[in-house]
C-alpha cells in the first residue's frame, strides 16, 4: 500500500523498510525479499530447484557428501534414482543407506 501524503515520494525504498518494521513487522519477510530482489538481484531470492545429478558431477571418493536438511526433506528417493541411473542399487549391493537420524 502507498504511503500517506508525500511520504511515498520522500523516503527511499530502504528508509520504507525501517518504517515497515516500526508499524507491520507481520508484512516484514515478504518486504524483505522484494528489496532484495529489487536490489541485489533474483538470485538472491528465488533458489533453483536441487539437482543431484549436478551435485554428484562435484563429488569424488574424496569428497564426501553432507545433506543438511530441512523437516519434511527427504533426499533418499534422489540419492536412489541417481544411483539406479549409475547401475548402483541396492538391489545389487553396491548402495547402502545408513540414517543418522
Amino acid at each position: 500500500a502507498a504511503l500517506p501524503g508525500d511520504y511515498e515520494k520522500k523516503f527511499t525504498p530502504f528508509e520504507k523498510l525501517i518504517l515497515l518494521r516500526a508499524m507491520r513487522p507481520d508484512r516484514l519477510m515478504n518486504s524483505l525479499r522484494m528489496f532484495i530482489g529489487d536490489v541485489m538481484g533474483k538470485d538472491y531470492v528465488m533458489q533453483k530447484p536441487f539437482n543431484m545429478k549436478s551435485a554428484y558431477e562435484e563429488t569424488s571418493n574424496k569428497t564426501p557428501t553432507f545433506f543438511v536438511l530441512f523437516a519434511g526433506v527427504d533426499p533418499t528417493p534422489w540419492v536412489e534414482n541417481l544411483g539406479r541411473g549409475l547401475g548402483i542399487s541396492s538391489e545389487n549391493k553396491r548402495f547402502v543407506n545408513i540414517s543418522m537420524g
